[in-house]
């Protein structure tokens, strides 16, 4: 597992929109113990499914705008 800071600009997003299928999850970004926990067991759960795909998740906050500090890259290659 590795966590990137990428800066997300609209242009990152429009790239990573093309193929949807590397997404699988967009988080509110909510940082309490409860949805850190929330993305923590739905990361484990997700994990046997990570064959050969890279997969993103993405915070959003209450206004829908991206943050750029919780983007998770998987590799398994």
């Amino acid at each position: 597992m590795q966590i990137i800071d990428h800066k997300i600009s609209p242009k990152y997003i429009r790239e990573l929109l093309v193929d949807n299928s590397k997404i699988i999850a967009l988080f509110h970004a909510n940082w309490s113990n409860f949805s850190i926990k929330v993305k923590e067991d739905f990361l484990k759960e997700e994990e046997d499914s990570y064959k050969n795909i890279r997969k993103i998740i993405i915070d959003i906050d209450k206004n829908r705008d991206l943050l750029k500090k919780w983007v998770l890259i998987k590799y398994h290659l």
